[in-house]
C-alpha cells in the first residue's frame, strides 16, 4: 500500500507529451509520443501509468523506470496496454509517480494527457471545376477536407503547398500562378496525429497565356457630347502586355445587376484589328452606330484581346469593362432665397441658394467671377463694392454642363451718416454708425418698448465707422423676445464730445 509523504515537496515539473495526438499504425509517422518531465532531485523510483481520461481509475498499464537522475527525463509510449494490445482511440492521462528509497511512500505526482488517433482524414473533395481556357494566370483552389488539420497541395507530383483546415466549415484554400499550359493538382489531407488521406485524382487546369489589359483607365469619367467644346467625348487609355491578333472595343449599355456586360449587345464597334503591345487609346465621342447621340445613361467600355492557340483557333483573352456617364443635361437654374436685399449700408451681405444638379455654382458681381462655391447648394458673405452690386449665378457639373444664368439681382451700397439697423432685426444682424469723423468708442444699449434694459453692445475701436452685431440674448445670455425694442447710440470723440441718435428695431425669432 502506498502512503503519502506529506512533510516533502513534490519535485516533478515541466510534465508534458509531445506530439499531444498521435496515430500508432505503423507508417513511420507520429507513431508514438513522448512523455518528458523535470525532476528537482534524483529519484529513488518513478513509475508512468496509463489510464483513460474518460475512465478514471482504469489502468492499463505501469511502467516501473526504477531510480531516475535529477533534471529533464523522459519516454516514449507506443499506445499499447501491459500486454502488448493496441489500445482504441481517445484520450488517455499518463501519470508520472515519484517514490521515496526505502519505503513505498508516495512522493510527488503529476499528469499530462495525450490522443491515440488512427483514424484517416476523408478524402479531400476540391470544388473548383476543370477549365480548359483560364487566360489569367492567378487561380484559387479549394475544396473541403473533413476530419483534416491540414491539406498538402501537390502540382504535377511535387508538393508545392500546405494550408490548414478551417473548422466549420471544413474547408481550404490555395492561390496559384498557373504555368503555360497543363497544370496538374492534386491534393492530401493530414490530421494532428498524423494520419493522412489518400491523394486526390488529378485536377487539370489548363493556362492559355492570352494578351492581358493593363492600367486601364477612363477619363473624364462623366462627359457631354453636345458639340459646346467642352468635354464632347472621353477617352479610354490602357497597356497591351503584349501584341495581339486581334483587340474589339465596344461600348455597350449599362446592365441590370443580374446581367453581365458580356451579355448585353454593342451599341458601336471603336475598334477591331490587331494590336501591338503598347499603350493605346479609343475616344468616344457618345454616338451609336448610326451617329445618333445616345440619351443619358451609363455606358461600359468592353475591350477584349484575342491569341491564337497552338492549334491555330482563337482564344479569347479575359474581357475588361470600364464604366463612363453620358450627360447632356444641364443643371437647373440657381435659386436665391431669400431674396437679396435692394439697398443696405452694410457692405457685405449673406447669399444662400441651390442650383439642383449643379457640382459647382459661379457668382459673378458686375460682370466678374467673384466666387466658385461647392456643392450646388452654396451659402456666403459676399463683398460689396459702393453703388451696385449686380450679381449672376451660373451652376455647372461635372460634364460642363452649364444652366441657365439666374439675376442680375442688383443691390445697392451706400455709407449713409448716421445710425442704422434693420427694422426686422433678426439674429445676428447689425447696427451701423456712419460718422463724418473717427470716434474713439460707441456704445448701443437696447430697450424694451417699456424702457427696461436689456443689453448694452460696444467698441472701442478708432474708427468712423462701426458695425455692432446682435444675437438676440440679454446682457446675461439668456434670449430675448420677440417685438419692438429701442436702441440708443452713444459715441464719443477724441476730444472729449459725445453725440446720441436712437433707433427703433422689430426683433423677429
Amino acid at each position: 500500500m502506498r502512503a503519502a509523504n506529506p512533510t516533502l515537496i513534490p519535485t516533478i515539473t515541466n510534465v508534458r507529451t509531445s506530439p499531444t495526438s498521435f496515430s500508432p499504425n505503423g507508417d513511420g509517422v507520429k507513431d508514438r509520443t513522448r512523455l518528458s518531465w523535470t525532476l528537482s532531485d534524483a529519484a529513488a523510483r518513478i513509475d508512468i501509468e496509463v489510464e483513460r481520461l474518460d475512465q478514471p481509475g482504469s489502468l492499463f498499464r505501469r511502467i516501473d523506470l526504477g531510480p531516475r537522475p535529477a533534471g529533464r527525463d523522459s519516454i516514449e509510449w507506443d499506445g499499447t496496454d501491459s500486454l502488448g494490445a493496441q489500445l482504441p482511440d481517445t484520450i488517455y492521462t499518463l501519470r508520472v509517480s515519484q517514490f521515496e528509497a526505502v519505503v513505498d511512500t508516495l512522493v510527488a505526482t503529476a499528469i499530462a494527457s495525450a490522443r491515440v488517433d488512427t483514424r484517416a482524414p476523408s478524402l479531400p473533395v476540391f470544388d473548383t471545376l476543370a477549365d480548359t481556357a483560364i487566360t489569367n494566370p492567378s487561380f484559387a483552389l479549394g475544396g473541403i477536407a473533413s476530419g483534416a488539420d491540414s491539406v498538402i497541395l501537390f502540382r504535377s507530383g511535387v508538393p508545392v503547398d500546405t494550408n490548414s483546415v478551417a473548422n466549420n466549415p471544413p474547408d481550404f484554400q490555395f492561390g496559384v500562378t498557373l504555368l503555360t499550359g497543363d497544370n496538374i493538382f492534386a491534393a492530401q489531407a493530414y490530421d494532428r496525429a498524423g494520419n493522412h488521406s489518400a491523394l486526390t485524382t488529378s485536377l487539370v487546369v489548363t493556362y492559355v497565356n492570352t494578351t492581358d489589359i493593363l492600367s486601364a483607365r477612363v477619363s473624364p469619367a462623366r462627359f457631354s457630347p453636345n458639340g459646346d467644346g467642352l468635354v464632347d467625348s472621353t477617352r479610354l487609355s490602357f497597356r497591351l502586355d503584349a501584341p495581339t491578333t486581334r483587340l474589339l472595343v465596344e461600348i455597350r449599355p449599362s446592365v441590370p445587376s443580374l446581367i453581365t456586360v458580356a451579355d448585353t449587345l454593342p451599341i458601336i464597334r471603336l475598334y477591331d484589328a490587331p494590336a501591338p503591345a503598347d499603350t493605346l487609346a479609343i475616344v468616344w465621342d457618345g454616338r451609336d452606330s448610326t451617329g445618333t447621340v445616345r440619351a443619358d445613361g451609363g455606358y461600359y467600355f468592353y475591350v477584349q484581346p484575342e491569341s491564337i492557340a497552338a492549334g491555330g483557333g482563337p482564344v479569347p483573352g479575359a474581357a475588361r469593362h470600364l464604366f463612363t456617364t453620358l450627360d447632356n443635361t444641364p443643371p437647373s437654374t440657381p435659386v436665391v432665397s431669400p431674396p437679396l436685399p435692394a439697398t443696405t449700408s452694410r457692405n457685405s451681405i449673406p447669399i444662400t441658394g441651390s442650383s439642383a444638379g449643379a457640382d459647382t455654382v459661379y457668382i459673378y458681381r458686375n460682370g466678374t467671377l467673384m466666387s466658385r462655391v461647392t456643392p450646388g447648394s452654396f451659402s456666403l458673405q459676399a463683398a460689396l463694392v459702393l453703388g451696385n452690386n449686380d450679381f449672376t449665378f451660373q451652376g455647372v457639373d461635372v460634364a460642363l454642363n452649364r444652366s441657365a444664368v439666374a439675376g442680375p439681382y442688383r443691390v445697392f451700397y451706400e455709407e449713409p451718416l448716421g445710425f442704422h439697423a434693420p427694422e426686422r432685426f433678426v439674429r445676428n444682424d447689425a447696427f451701423d454708425v456712419n460718422l463724418n469723423a473717427p470716434a474713439r468708442s460707441a456704445t448701443i444699449d437696447l430697450f424694451t418698448i417699456d424702457g427696461r434694459k436689456v443689453r448694452t453692445l460696444t467698441s472701442t475701436a478708432s474708427t468712423a465707422r462701426y458695425e455692432l452685431v446682435w444675437n438676440l440674448k440679454d446682457d446675461s445670455g439668456v434670449d430675448v423676445g420677440s417685438g419692438p425694442y429701442v436702441a440708443r447710440l452713444r459715441v464719443s470723440f477724441a476730444d472729449g464730445t459725445t453725440q446720441e441718435a436712437h433707433a427703433a428695431v422689430v426683433v423677429v425669432p
